[in-house]
């Protein structure tokens, strides 16, 4: 309890030091930005672990007048600046197809955080920074239980989830991250590179980095966000592969206030991540689908994957 206690106070130091910087530098990109991503393991055939994911974006110039936007990372003059509201719902479940063993398997979990995210774009020194500040609840009352459930009472061949009632119980969340990607190499219709993250707060707080490479008919990466009103079609193979650190991971080892009877007490400190995919994108809108994949995150589980699909509107 005393080391969540010191993410907390780091999470909040580092808000009240940025909170003196001023980024607007540079204005917003003009486009209005739509994004919309769902994720699920149904796409590989399990039901465990992490089973569920929705993520909305939307971008405008207006959100950079927001007092939020003083404590994101501060972008430099020339660089295209993308800010944006952010609704973030995951959901966890221990292996459903193994009932008997919930008491030694992941708990139910789910959180529900609202963000703001900033991306600037330097396409001359070719590098992307991406920050996001992010609240909500974790546990009961995020929404998990209930929409599983319901999407299980939908299909069917499928029951409703019995083990929510022993979820993870309801806890803030507040949650600082970080992404840093920098050009390594690129030619026409490939590029190559390295990316660093780090998450403060709750529900994680880890550190990571590893490698990204796109293949393909596509515009330059650090250009822009990927879909505008002018240019015409990409399509492009792409490939992740990092590792990272995992100092705390709330939806394994409970909130910050209040814990479970049973939480994952030995996790996996080191976890390896992959993610490839395919992307299409014709002038406004832009499609991408692709398989994410992650090792071992506690002593007794196992490495598991899923699927996901990200649309894209500009207008």
């Amino acid at each position: 309890m005393l080391i969540r206690k010191k993410i907390l106070i780091v999470v909040f130091a580092m808000i009240t030091g940025f909170a003196g910087l001023m980024a607007q530098t540079a204005p917003d990109a003009t486009s209005h930005i739509l994004e919309v991503e769902w994720a699920n393991d149904v796409w590989t055939g399990t039901d465990r672990y992490f089973t569920n994911g929705l993520e909305l974006g939307y971008y405008n110039p207006f959100f950079r007048k927001l007092p939020s936007s003083y404590i994101l990372l501060p972008d430099k003059k020339g660089e295209t600046v993308y800010q944006g509201l952010t609704l973030t719902q995951h959901f966890f479940t221990p292996d459903l197809h193994f009932a008997e063993s919930f008491t030694n398997d992941r708990p139910f979990a789910s959180y529900l955080l609202l963000g703001h995210r900033k991306i600037s774009l330097n396409k001359e020194k070719r590098i992307r920074k991406q920050s996001e500040l992010q609240i909500g609840i974790l546990g009961r009352y995020s929404g998990g239980e209930s929409i599983q459930n319901g999407i299980h009472k939908v299909l069917p061949t499928s029951e409703p989830v019995v083990g929510w009632d022993n979820q993870l119980h309801a806890n803030p969340a507040l949650n600082y991250k970080m992404v840093f990607e920098h050009g390594l190499y690129n030619t026409k219709g490939f590029e190559l590179m390295s990316l660093a993250n780090i998450n403060l707060g709750i529900p994680y707080t880890d550190v990571g980095g590893g490698l990204k490479m796109r293949l393909g008919h596509m515009n330059d990466y650090f250009s822009g966000f990927g879909v505008n009103n002018k240019k015409g079609w990409q399509l492009y193979f792409f490939a992740e592969a990092g590792a990272k650190y995992v100092a705390y991971n709330a939806t394994l080892e409970g909130g910050l206030l209040y814990d479970n009877a049973y939480v994952m007490k030995d996790i996996d400190r080191f976890v390896i991540q992959s993610r490839l995919g395919l992307a299409f994108t014709m002038k406004s809108f832009g499609i991408e689908v692709g398989q994410q994949t992650i090792s071992r995150e506690f002593k007794t589980g196992r490495s598991h994957m899923w699927g996901y699909v990200t649309f894209r509107f500009a207008f």
